[in-house]
């Protein structure tokens, strides 16, 4: 009897210590930090989404391969949400450029995701209508901020962070500021 007393005390002290607990873990909420950003889209399900990288990783960089028209942001790929990582994806394969916006983006590690990417106008435009306030995130108003879309060989789009108007052209080597997004 001894022996089996010992050995019911000790499977119970084995899976009060080591047995793995579940712990309630918090909705993931817009405006919250996630993942290595800020929260500024949540699909229907409430698991996926979009984040927007903190302030620390914002720079200023040309857009990147001026004279040379890449193809990029047309169609679907202006607004639509999810678009972002492919135009970044394209403007990388065809612009060898390293100090540019989109590889900067692309190479970017940050709160341990690799994945992060230049935004299309509509990502942009969530982005801030959801964010826009927000103080940890901490947009600079009336600035130039780059993003995944091309009007022609010499002109790209950027958007302006208080300023719901999208994509509006400049110069590709005009030093605006680039804020990397990634999906979840």
């Amino acid at each position: 009897m001894k022996k089996y007393s010992f050995l019911i005390l000790s499977l119970i002290v084995l899976c009060a210590f080591g047995c793995k607990k579940e712990t309630p873990t918090e909705p993931i909420k817009l405006g919250g930090f996630y993942q290595g950003g800020y929260v500024f889209y949540l699909d229907n399900t409430g698991q996926h989404g979009m984040v927007m990288a903190p302030v620390e990783t914002e720079k200023a960089l040309p857009w990147g391969c001026y004279g040379t028209y890449l193809e990029i942001g047309g169609g679907i790929s202006f607004g639509t949400i999810g678009w972002g990582f492919y135009c970044t994806s394209r403007m990388v394969l065809k612009c060898s450029q390293t100090n540019a916006a989109a590889s900067y983006c692309y190479d970017l590690e940050n709160g341990g995701y690799k994945d992060w990417f230049l935004p299309n106008p509509g990502e942009w435009w969530l982005a801030y209508k959801t964010l826009g306030s927000d103080a940890a995130v901490n947009l600079k108003p009336n600035v130039h901020y780059w993003v995944s879309y091309e009007a022609d060989a010499n002109k790209a789009g950027y958007c302006i962070s208080n300023d719901l108007t999208l994509a509006i052209y400049e110069n590709k080597i005009a030093l605006n500021l680039v804020r990397p997004v990634r999906s979840f």
